[in-house]
């Protein structure tokens, strides 16, 4: 049992640091995960080297909530929502930073109000205390070169990489390990799992140069590519290397625990994105 107290939590991501209640199937403690991010339909646990990410999704029908409340009223059938034998699936992909700094040092900020509390097997006296954070900061992953992991309103994780002065941007290998399939598909990057699609939008690089904001168009470079792996890269353009670099890109994927189909996706200028297409999930985003 997880339970949250006094917590103003959004449906944004959040990062959980682990203090012990992560395990894995064989009831073993998983000290190599530093954080759990929950929130927008999407688990991502962040290691030293990267992030894992956690797509579930159950199959089968379980009662409408509201089709449960009435029946409960009337004093009919049982206590708990009809149908509720749901086959519960799951796809991890891991995301890695090739070559990176094994020695990190890290940051975390923007504290959630309130705290979690874990009742499970493993600690029945349980892990209490645990807190949350909006913002992550892994500090050096390459030389001058951070990664920013952070939460909020939106669906999915979102990242960013900073390239300080001295740092080189030829550095930054992603490897991906665990999709259905990789490609670059009108410029973003599509990983296929078997639930869902995750896609990481086109990033938007840029520098605060001045205090004046200046775009540089980037591109994702696919390398060492196989049915279930490949490695990414960043195809960038002459940038002032005087000045922080920052690459932007957006995970995330669309759909909740039932069926749910996307016709079209678009972003506008800000960032907002419309999606279009027939949903059955009452907890789609």
């Amino acid at each position: 049992m997880v339970e949250k107290a006094n917590s103003a939590r959004g449906n944004g991501m959040q990062f959980a640091k682990n203090e012990g209640q992560i395990i894995d199937m064989n009831n073993r403690l998983r000290t190599d995960i530093l954080y759990v991010g929950d929130g927008g339909g999407l688990k991502a646990y962040l290691t030293k080297t990267g992030v894992s990410y956690v797509i579930v999704k159950a199959e089968g029908k379980k009662e409408a909530p509201q089709k449960y409340m009435e029946r409960l009223k009337k004093g009919e059938g049982s206590q708990k929502p009809e149908n509720d034998n749901r086959n519960i699936k799951g796809h991890r992909i891991d995301m890695d930073f090739v070559g990176c700094n094994q020695d990190i040092s890290i940051i975390h900020s923007e504290k959630v109000e309130g705290y979690l509390n874990y009742y499970l097997a493993h600690c029945p006296n349980g892990i209490t205390g645990v807190a949350s954070y909006n913002r992550v900061i892994y500090k050096d992953v390459y030389p001058n070169i951070d990664v920013v992991y952070y939460g909020g309103k939106e669906n999915g994780l979102k990242y960013d990489i900073v390239i300080r002065p001295g740092g080189n941007p030829n550095d930054i290998k992603i490897q991906y390990r665990g999709a259905d399939g990789i490609e670059i598909r009108n410029e973003e990057l599509k990983i296929k799992s078997s639930l869902k699609e995750i896609t990481e939008n086109l990033p938007r690089v840029y520098q605060n140069i001045d205090k004046k904001i200046v775009e540089v168009k980037a591109k994702y470079m696919l390398d060492n590519i196989s049915e279930e792996e490949a490695t990414l890269h960043f195809s960038l353009p002459t940038y002032n290397p005087s000045f922080p670099l920052v690459i932007d890109p957006w995970l995330t994927y669309y759909g909740g625990s039932d069926i749910d189909y996307c016709n079209d996706i678009a972003v506008d200028t800000s960032g907002n994105v419309g999606v279009t297409g027939i949903i059955q999930s009452l907890n789609f985003p």
